[in-house]
């Protein structure tokens, strides 16, 4: 074989190889990609349930209405006379052709039926009616805590970690974290299943702090751990708020507008791919948090909390 021969062929045998390399690594990517855009669902939801069960528990919603669905029972009489002589006449039938014995028994019987039919002559009818309750914030009661739906949810938050787990551990999420957030979800349902409004604040506010953790190992866009560790912040002041520590509602409600002023000069440098007046917005409304604060008014500060909230969580 020629030095000629021998140098294409190995040339050859280089491209192969380069361009097996090459589909690998792409298809390797493309994997990767596939399973972080799920892990990223997953986080979403368990953001979201989060936080509307941080609100649940002061009775804040983003819908300023909302559709109430009540059951009613009516009473309505029947016709006991009517339902008497419909047995009675059936009976008698019966009678004229078995004879003097199966008439005594037919007595027997149309006596039993007209007691039944004397006793049972109310039946309940339910009647349901759709009515619309505007839910503000000065006109709640923040004692009022629907224990039973955030019971529910908490174990529907079970079934999709116990998913989200393993793709974690797939993308390399440090195993301390994941296992942090577990032992947090269960003091979570702990306090919930005892009803204890403030410790289930706190541990929810702590299980909400492991997402920007996860982001940051392994999400590439700036833009999206620094909106998640701002509504961390958020959430921090909630807590606060609930303790009466408005120094420290202060402190990281600052915190919250530093990490979003990063997502507004990401977005500066890219100019088409977000939406620069929604971002403007949101920092307008942070700002108007902060100016609430040193009011000291809880009430008043959670309009504005929702406000801000509501815009970030669907930014």
């Amino acid at each position: 074989m020629s030095k000629k021969t021998f140098l294409i062929i190995t040339i050859i045998i280089l491209i192969i190889i380069s361009v097996v390399f090459t589909i690998i690594f792409l298809n390797s990517n493309k994997k990767d990609n596939v399973l972080q855009e799920k892990v990223e669902g997953q986080l979403n939801y368990v953001e979201k349930e989060i936080i509307n069960m941080i609100n649940e528990l002061n009775n804040i919603s983003f819908i300023n209405a909302t559709i109430k669905q009540t059951t009613e029972k009516r009473t309505k009489s029947k016709d006991s006379k009517s339902d008497s002589s419909s047995t009675s006449s059936s009976s008698g039938g019966e009678s004229s052709s078995s004879g003097s014995s199966s008439g005594g028994e037919s007595s027997s019987e149309l006596a039993t039926d007209s007691s039944q039919s004397a006793t049972a002559t109310e039946t309940d009818k339910k009647e349901i009616k759709y009515t619309t309750e505007i839910t503000g914030i000065l006109n709640s009661d923040f004692s009022d805590v629907d224990w039973e739906y955030l019971k529910n949810n908490i174990e529907n938050l079970y079934s999709i970690w116990n998913i989200a787990i393993i793709d974690l551990h797939q993308l390399n999420i440090n195993n301390q974290d994941i296992l942090n957030f577990s032992s947090s979800l269960d003091q979570v349902a702990l306090s919930i299943k005892n009803e204890d409004k403030i410790a289930t604040i706190n541990n929810l506010a702590n299980l909400y702090a492991y997402i920007p953790k996860y982001l940051e190992q392994f999400e590439k866009e700036s833009r999206k751990i620094n909106i998640a560790y701002t509504k961390n912040c958020i959430i921090n002041t909630y807590v606060f708020v609930e303790q009466g520590k408005w120094n420290d509602v202060k402190d990281q409600t600052q915190k919250a507008i530093n990490y979003f002023s990063e997502v507004i000069n990401n977005a500066e440098q890219n100019n088409n791919k977000y939406n620069n007046n929604k971002i403007t917005k949101i920092y307008v409304l942070l700002n108007e948090l902060n100016n609430t604060i040193d009011l000291n008014d809880k009430e008043l500060y959670y309009i504005k909390y929702r406000n801000a909230m509501d815009e970030l969580v669907n930014i």
